[in-house]
């Protein structure tokens, strides 16, 4: 006889979280493992930010255009502590995205920040990575840059395009 799993199982159980919006909004409540926004859509930050909570989880990207809009803290750029309700993407347990194509889906940082920072083991298909941009994250020795992604795990990419990103050292003086 098969058991329900406890609330505390049920709560680490991976999930699959489908995108429904290009807009760029936060997750209302990134405790509950659930991707809504205050608005009841599922955006690209939202499953992010759900997926957080769910190791092991999938994000489904539709064919679209993500463009990323929120900026970064300013006193936050430097700092090891990720926001992930601004900026980059900031990818915590291991998760795996996937796109439509890499033509059909395209995640632009729109050179506010890098596209992603990934602190897990992380696999991404079918998408295309553009506009990111580490020029502002001047301590190397904290915070390497990563232009498209800075990862610092295992990351598997399949059918995935990354251009005209930016990641540039400070000039020593």
């Amino acid at each position: 006889m098969a058991t329900a799993p406890t609330s505390a199982q049920a709560a680490s159980a991976s999930a699959t979280f489908t995108v429904d919006s290009t807009e760029d909004a936060v997750d209302a409540d990134a405790s509950d493992g659930l991707c809504r926004t205050v608005g009841g859509t599922c955006t690209l930050r939202a499953a992010v930010m759900a997926a957080n909570t769910q190791p092991g989880s999938t994000i489904e990207l539709p064919a679209a255009h993500y463009r990323l809009t929120i900026p970064p803290n300013p006193d936050q750029l430097n700092s090891r502590t990720a926001d992930p309700t601004k900026g980059d993407l900031n990818i915590l347990e291991p998760t795996t995205i996937r796109g439509a194509g890499a033509r059909e889906t395209i995640i632009d940082a729109d050179h506010i920040d890098r596209v992603f920072r990934m602190g897990a083991d992380t696999q991404l298909s079918d998408l295309t990575i553009t506009g990111g941009d580490a020029k502002q994250r001047e301590v190397p020795i904290t915070d390497p840059g990563g232009g498209g992604i800075a990862n610092g795990k295992h990351m598997t990419l399949r059918r995935v395009t990354a251009e005209a990103a930016s990641s540039t050292s400070p000039t020593p003086t």
